[in-house]
Parts: C-alpha cells; structure tokens; sequence
C-alpha cells in the first residue's frame, strides 16, 4: 500500500535499481500503522504491523470480513519460479474471490484496487 500511495501522490519511495528504500517510503508506511526499519543495503525495506496496525487489521477483519479470512494463504508445492525469488507465492481461495466479486459486482483485481484505494483515501 505504501509504494501504491506513493506512485499514484508521484513520490519516488526506491531506487528501482537496488530496491533501496528511502526516508519517503519510511513516512508513508507508518502512515499505514507499520512499524519500520532498516535492512542493511535495503535502507527502511523492513516492516511489520504496528500496534496502529494491528488496530486496523482487527477493525477490518472484525468489521468488514466479520470473522472469515479471504487470504487462504499456502505454498504451491508444484511450482518452481524461473528465477531465485526468495517471495513464496500465495493464492486467495476460489471460493472467497466469488464471493467477493458477487458482493462487489466487480472482478477480484477490480475490488482490490478500489479497497486498497478507499483504505488509502481515508487515511489521508
């Protein structure tokens, strides 16, 4: 969300080169209720849940999903990335993105971008 805020407010928050994170993605994932810190060669690339965030997390989870969980995460075992991508790849489960595009009238990625852009609007 942090680097979607900044592209969309033009704010260059990397180096596309070495992916090193600068003081503007700092500030703009705080905003967020992320707790960050630095990674040596990566600049502020670390981040984990604040308790801001924590507090957004249960809100949306209690709120919105009220209870359910639409990212049934897990590996997949039978892929293999092309190239050494430390990233494990994560699915949301078929029956969740029906769901979602039934309630939203609208295709996953479609939903997803207006939650992401609401969630950002809101907090600015």
């Amino acid at each position: 969300m942090s680097h979607l805020k900044s592209s969309i407010s033009g704010i260059k928050d990397c180096n596309s080169i070495n992916q090193y994170h600068n003081r503007k993605f700092k500030d703009q994932a705080e905003s967020f209720g992320l707790t960050v810190y630095k990674i040596r060669g990566k600049g502020y690339a670390g981040t984990k849940l604040g308790e801001r965030g924590e507090e957004i997390v249960n809100k949306y989870k209690t709120e919105i999903l009220k209870g359910s969980n639409p990212f049934n995460v897990h590996r997949v075992v039978n892929s293999r990335p092309k190239i050494n991508n430390p990233k494990k790849p994560v699915m949301i489960d078929k029956d969740i993105i029906e769901q979602i595009e039934e309630l939203t009238g609208e295709k996953i990625s479609i939903a997803v971008d207006d939650i992401l852009r609401t969630y950002i609007n809101e907090r600015v």
